[in-house]
C-alpha cells in the first residue's frame, strides 16, 4: 500500500517532505505553500493544461524549431468508467473529448467545469446531451454548442431517455448547475447513481429520492483519503463572513495595521468610502457562495467582470435558488465592497487594488481551497493508528471546524494585501464520503477519480461499507 499523501497543517508547517498534488500527482514539494495551493486550484479548474511556471519559462526560452506538421492524433476511446450500461442502452457521462462511439448516442454533462465538458465545441455532434438549464446556457454561450442537441433537465423531475431508461437529477452541491443523476429501469438491479463532482450535505443524505436501493454508485473520490479533513461548507462560509465583518468594527479596524508603501505618504488625501476591498477568488463558475455571504454580512453589493456578471445573470435567471442574485450584483466596482475575481489574479492583488485605492483603504483577498487544511492535528496520528477502523471511527465521530483564530493566524503585518486561505471546498471530504456511503443503501461503489491508486480507494470503500451503519443525526 502506498503511504497516504501528506498535507499542510493550519500552522503552516509541513507534515513531511514528500508532497504531491492530489489531482495530477506531480511532486510539488519544492513549491512554496502559496504556489502549492495555486497549483492544485489550477489543476482542479483545468487539469490538462497546467504545467509548472518554471517549465513554461524554460519552454519560452528554448529556440523554436520548425518541424513538419504532425499527423492528427486519434482520440482515445471513451473509458469504461464513463460508460453506464443498462439493458438495451449504453450512455456516457462527462465524456466529450473521446473517439466517436456508434453504440452511444446519449451523453450526460454533470456540470460546467472544463475537466468534465472538455471536448465540447460548436462541431460536436455525437448525440444528445442532457444537463441542467444553467449548464446548457453556458455550453451554448461559452462553447457555441448547438442548442438543439441539448436537453435541459430540471431538478427532481423524472425524464424518460430511451429503451425504458429514466433519470432524476438532484442538486450536487458543487458549482451552480451541477447535478447528480439517478438512473432507473424496469429492472431494479440496474438502479444507478452517478455523482460527478459533488459535496455531500445533510439535505443530500436525507433526500427522499435517494432513499432507494442503489446497486451501482459512481462516486467522486477526489478526497477519499483520511488526510483530507476540512470543515462543513456552511460553517466555513459563516465563520469567514463573521471574521470579515468583525474587521469593520471601529476598534478592530484601528488594530489592523497593514504595511504602507513609501509612495503612499506623497499621495494627496483620498476620499475613502470603505475601509476594505474584499476580493474573493472564483472559477468561471464556482465558489460564489462564499462571496455572497460576505457581501450580505457587510450589506454591500458584489462586482465582477462583464463576463462573470453575465454568468451570474444566467445563474439567477435559470436557477431558483440563485434568484436573489439580481439584487446583489452591480457593474460599478466602486460601489461594491466585494469583488469576484479569477483565482489567477491573486498573484498581484496590489496592482488590482491600485485601480480602486481612491475609494478603499485596504485590500483583503479570500482564497477558497480545501486541500491544504488540517485544523487540529497533523496526519501523523493516521499513520500511527492501529488499523483502518480506528481511523474511520475517529474521523466519523469528529467534526472539523474553522475558527476566527485560524483566520487571524494568517494575518501578516508586512503585506500590503492580506490573503486568507479558507478551507472552502466544493468536493466532499473523506468524512462526508464515509457518511454518504454509510447512510445511503449502496451495494457497489465505483470510483471515478484518482483511479491510478485504485487499491487504496478500494481499501477505504471496503472499510466504510463494512463499518457500522452511520447515524445521520451525527453528521
Amino acid at each position: 500500500m502506498d503511504p497516504p499523501p501528506v498535507y499542510i497543517s493550519s500552522s503552516g508547517e509541513e507534515d513531511d517532505n514528500n508532497i504531491k498534488c492530489p489531482i495530477c500527482c506531480l511532486d510539488i514539494s519544492f513549491l512554496t505553500l502559496e504556489e502549492r495551493s495555486d497549483h492544485v486550484l489550477e489543476c482542479v479548474e483545468s487539469p490538462k493544461k497546467f504545467v509548472y511556471k518554471s517549465l513554461k519559462k524554460t519552454r519560452a526560452a528554448a529556440p523554436k524549431v520548425k518541424n513538419a506538421p504532425r499527423p492528427k492524433k486519434e482520440k482515445p476511446e471513451i473509458p469504461a468508467v464513463k460508460i453506464l450500461k443498462f439493458s438495451g442502452l449504453d450512455i456516457a457521462v462527462d465524456a466529450f473529448c473521446y473517439r466517436f462511439n456508434p453504440e452511444i448516442s446519449h451523453y450526460f454533462l454533470s456540470h460546467f467545469h472544463s475537466d468534465h465538458y472538455g471536448g465540447l465545441c460548436k462541431s460536436w455532434n455525437h448525440g444528445t446531451i442532457y444537463c441542467s438549464k444553467l449548464t446548457k446556457i453556458l455550453a451554448v454561450t461559452k462553447l457555441k454548442v448547438n442548442p438543439d442537441i441539448i436537453v435541459a433537465l430540471d431538478y427532481e423531475m423524472e425524464y424518460s431517455i430511451a429503451n425504458g431508461l429514466k433519470v432524476i437529477c438532484v442538486d450536487a452541491n458543487h458549482c451552480p448547475g451541477s447535478q447528480i443523476f439517478l438512473f432507473k429501469t424496469a429492472i431494479k438491479e440496474e438502479t444507478t447513481l452517478h455523482c460527478g463532482d459533488f459535496r455531500v450535505n445533510l439535505n443530500m443524505l436525507s433526500h427522499p429520492l435517494l432513499q432507494c436501493k442503489v446497486y451501482r454508485c459512481y462516486l467522486d473520490t477526489t478526497y477519499l483519503d483520511p488526510v483530507y479533513s476540512f470543515p462543513d461548507q456552511t460553517q466555513v462560509i459563516q465563520t469567514t463572513a463573521r471574521y470579515i465583518k468583525s474587521l469593520h468594527d471601529p476598534e478592530t479596524h484601528k488594530a489592523v495595521k497593514i504595511q504602507r508603501r513609501i509612495t503612499d505618504f506623497f499621495l494627496p488625501p483620498r476620499n475613502i468610502h470603505y475601509p476594505f476591498l474584499i476580493v474573493v477568488g472564483t472559477y468561471t463558475i464556482g465558489k460564489e457562495r462564499l462571496a455572497v455571504e460576505i457581501a450580505r454580512s457587510l450589506g454591500t453589493k458584489m462586482y465582477a467582470s462583464a463576463e462573470k456578471l453575465q454568468i451570474l445573470k444566467h445563474m439567477h435567471e435559470s436557477e431558483t435558488s440563485w434568484e436573489f442574485l439580481k439584487d446583489l450584483l452591480s457593474s460599478n466596482p466602486f460601489e461594491c465592497q466585494v469583488h469576484l475575481v479569477s483565482l489567477n489574479k491573486f498573484a498581484d492583488l496590489v496592482s488590482y487594488f491600485d485601480q480602486f485605492s481612491s475609494k478603499f483603504e485596504k485590500i483583503i483577498g479570500i482564497k477558497p481551497t480545501g486541500w491544504t487544511y488540517r485544523s487540529t492535528k497533523s496526519s501523523k496520528w493516521i499513520r500511527d493508528a492501529k488499523d483502518d477502523n480506528e481511523i474511520l471511527k475517529t474521523i466519523v465521530g469528529t467534526k472539523e471546524e474553522i475558527t476566527v483564530k485560524n483566520l487571524e493566524a494568517q494575518f501578516k503585518t508586512s503585506n500590503l494585501a492580506q490573503v486568507y486561505s479558507v478551507p472552502y471546498s466544493e468536493h466532499s471530504s473523506f468524512r462526508e464520503l464515509a457518511y454518504f456511503m454509510g447512510c445511503l443503501d449502496i451495494e457497489k461503489v465505483i470510483p471515478t477519480v484518482n483511479l491510478h491508486n485504485m487499491a487504496y480507494l478500494e481499501r477505504w470503500i471496503g472499510c466504510i461499507q463494512s463499518f457500522e451503519k452511520m447515524d445521520i443525526a451525527k453528521f
